[in-house]
């Protein structure tokens, strides 16, 4: 398959493929809308996207970029924390009116618990404020491998999750969901660009990267320039 690379015309255009691998919820909510300008600027680059909640191998996968959340998770790839994204405890109107709103950390484990990709349940969800940090040790009562997973179950009224900005953003505005213990910080989620070693880390993955994190300046994340 043709990598894609620099063209000497037109001022820098990319052309050929580049394959770029994000999480479901985020890529489809976030990230793929503001791949639009970019593709606009290289009407020759064909660019193909893989969704995925879990690892894909960016070399077996002839992958030129991957965008996950957390920590760092492949030692044998390039890797950039691009920015943070804020994290949220969500659950839905109906649920609450049957179960109650938490009011402190600890009334969560009373609660019904969605465990999704983003919501760390077997290391705890982590709450500080005013210098005081908690862990709170949760059982899931409800799981699945993806983000959008979780948001749905939400929504649902299956109970609280917890999930990152980006892939809530829709349902919070709507009133779908609802903010839970907004008076406690809750754990922000890196985010990391990973680009495979060597020459396979191309010029136009760089470039979209690019692109993407000034895109998300001003946004509910702290974007850092590469």
């Amino acid at each position: 398959m043709e990598e894609a690379e620099q063209s000497v015309r037109g001022g820098g255009e990319l052309r050929g493929v580049v394959r770029i691998s994000m999480p479901t919820s985020i890529g489809v909510r976030e990230i793929i809308p503001r791949i639009a300008p970019f593709a606009a600027m290289h009407p020759n680059l064909h660019i193909q996207v893989m969704l995925a909640d879990h690892w894909q191998d960016l070399v077996r996968e002839n992958i030129d970029v991957a965008i996950r959340l957390g920590h760092l998770l492949d030692s044998t790839a390039t890797s950039r924390q691009i920015m943070t994204i804020s994290r949220f405890i969500l659950a839905s109107p109906a649920y609450l009116r049957t179960a109650g709103e938490p009011r402190i950390p600890e009334d969560l484990q009373s609660h019904r618990i969605i465990a999704g990709p983003a919501s760390t349940v077997p290391s705890g969800w982590l709450f500080t404020r005013n210098g005081e940090t908690r862990v709170i040790a949760l059982e899931a009562h409800f799981s699945t491998d993806e983000n959008e997973g979780a948001v749905a179950a939400a929504t649902a009224g299956l109970g609280i999750t917890s999930t990152t900005a980006w892939a809530c953003r829709r349902e919070l505005e709507s009133g779908e969901l609802v903010a839970l213990l907004t008076d406690w910080e809750t754990q922000p989620v890196p985010v990391h660009a990973y680009f495979p070693h060597g020459s396979r880390t191309r010029s136009a993955g760089r470039a979209l990267i690019e692109h993407l994190v000034a895109s998300l300046q001003g946004e509910d994340a702290n974007a850092s320039n590469l």
